[in-house]
């Protein structure tokens, strides 16, 4: 898998699919609020529907929303920000590699700057959600005697 970093506003970027955070109580981050004024409303009404409280590891995928240039937009829970950790951020990052091999998304952007646990510095925290990532998409497959590749697997994070 390839990993990139890029700076852009969530309303620019386009990619099959785009995560931004939710924090508990159904709360969006700075990314998913600007977001969510470029769709006219978009995210915040999928929000009250319910379906994603911003319990850690939560998720919901949104398709065709408008204002917004990517094909989906995942939304991933991270709990309370003020509680925040590495450990839950890495909890969250494997739910939202999982959900994305499910969605057949081969590329994602995953918006989350400005979202810090209180337990880590920048480099620690993309260290170590490249790693989860890795983690979680890795398959070993050479033991078995039919191994069945993904259909389309995520190749690309940024």
């Amino acid at each position: 898998m390839q990993y990139k970093v890029k700076t852009a506003a969530p309303s620019a970027i386009k990619s099959p699919c785009l995560v931004v955070g939710v924090f508990a109580k159904r709360r969006l981050s700075a990314a998913g609020e600007e977001l969510d004024q470029a769709s006219a409303g978009a995210l915040s009404q999928a929000l009250k529907f319910g379906d994603i409280e911003g319990e850690v590891g939560d998720s919901q995928m949104l398709y065709q929303v408008p204002g917004c240039k990517c094909e989906r937009v995942l939304l991933l829970g991270l709990g309370d920000p003020k509680q925040l950790k590495l450990a839950d951020l890495r909890k969250a990052v494997a739910a939202a590699v999982t959900a994305l091999d499910q969605g057949h998304s081969t590329e994602a952007v995953f918006h989350l700057d400005g979202i810090a646990p209180g337990d880590g510095d920048p480099y620690r925290t993309a260290r170590d959600l490249v790693l989860t990532a890795q983690q979680t998409s890795y398959r070993f497959d050479q033991l078995k005697s039919d191994p069945k590749p993904p259909k389309r697997p995520l190749r690309e994070l940024t």
